[in-house]
């Protein structure tokens, strides 16, 4: 009897050891699940600034970098100049091929003409010195900015362009 009495005591005893180990790993799974959603969290907001980066990257490159070059090769280049832009635009596209078709962004919906145009204008240009760089009209400069907004979803809305440029290429918009 003594026995058994003492075994039912050491029964108690690890059954309530047993009882206080599944508290304890039940505090410890939820906790190692809070970490995983705060990393989660983390990963997710680090992979939209890669992704932001990208689209920086690719879309000046595209877009400012490469009209460059192209009116380089437009001028009078020596056959080694001309070789050192040829090999220039080739480098910068093997660069730009591993995220050129993870880009997306409702600025690359812009013509190359219009991202030249959103460019200045973010830079602080006015539509007549806008106009002389480019060698159009101001009235084209006006219809390429009104095509800006309509394309930025900025019509009718009291946004100045500039500073919507400004803040949309730093990644705030």
């Amino acid at each position: 009897m003594k026995g058994d009495m003492r075994e039912n005591g050491v029964c108690r005893a690890l059954l309530e050891d047993v009882k206080k180990m599944a508290r304890e790993i039940q505090t410890v799974s939820l906790q190692v699940g809070q970490v995983n959603a705060s990393l989660n969290s983390l990963l997710s907001r680090e992979n939209g600034q890669r992704r932001q980066t990208e689209e920086k990257i690719l879309l000046n490159v595209r877009e400012i970098i490469f009209p460059c070059l192209k009116e380089l090769k437009k001028s009078q280049l020596n056959e080694r100049q001309a070789a050192c832009v040829e090999l220039t635009e080739k480098y910068l596209r093997e660069i730009l091929s591993p995220f050129v078709n993870c880009v997306t962004s409702k600025y690359l919906k812009l013509s190359s003409r219009e991202i030249q145009v959103a460019n200045m204008v973010k830079d602080g240009k006015t539509s007549k010195e806008i106009s002389v760089i480019m060698n159009v009209s101001s009235e084209a400069v006006d219809i390429h900015r009104n095509r800006i907004r309509k394309k930025l979803g900025l019509t009718n809305r009291k946004v100045n362009l500039r500073a919507y440029l400004m803040s949309f290429l730093n990644g705030y918009t």
